[in-house]
């Protein structure tokens, strides 16, 4: 199929998507019968939105900062720049429809369990990653480690580039995902 059609690098196809669902949602919206169905294919209308928008801005960050220092810093921007137009297109599609943003799961919670789960899931990642970038660091490459042969100063400089990254792709994933396709569809399922 994708030999036929690449839809990974076909910008008609990317252009196409958020047209046909856009036109989805509005008919299914004027349809009295059909109107339950219509969140869907707006969701569906956002995320393919938001994927043309990343499609078509590319790594924009990466254009307007200094040119990046390592490899870590390069992918952090590069999530940046996805996740900044992504997340401002759930966002605003979402408040442009009249929906609050506790639709799409941004809404005022329980401030004190969430950080302490938060932190604490924080440090039990943040051990794992130090283990393993104290196990990787300088290993021979016949161990098959991914980060062999970085000395452990290197691996921990790219640390808080990794964490923008972490960080950058949570919350965009968080909000495309869960909060505008399951949202909607868990009525459904």
């Amino acid at each position: 199929w994708n030999t036929l059609f690449p839809t990974n690098t076909s910008t008609a196809y990317k252009t196409s998507l958020p047209i046909i669902f856009l036109m989805l949602a509005i008919t299914l919206h004027w349809s009295t019968r059909l109107r339950p169905y219509w969140p869907i294919a707006f969701a569906l209308f956002i995320g393919a939105f938001a994927n043309w928008l990343n499609w078509t801005l590319g790594n924009w960050l990466a254009h307007s900062l200094p040119m990046a220092g390592s490899t870590a810093e390069e992918l952090a921007i590069d999530k940046l720049s996805q996740c900044i137009p992504v997340v401002l297109a759930i966002l605003v599609l979402t408040k442009l429809v009249g929906n609050d943003l506790g639709s799409i799961f941004l809404k005022k919670g329980n401030l004190h369990a969430g950080l302490q789960f938060g932190l604490i899931s924080f440090g039990v990642c943040a051990v794992i990653f130090a283990a393993i970038a104290i196990v990787q660091s300088n290993a021979p490459a016949s161990l098959g480690l991914m980060a062999s042969g970085l000395s452990l100063s290197t691996i921990v400089a790219a640390l808080p580039w990794i964490l923008v990254w972490a960080f950058a792709n949570s919350i965009m994933e968080e909000l495309w995902f869960r909060g505008i396709y399951l949202k909607q569809l868990s009525p459904f399922l």
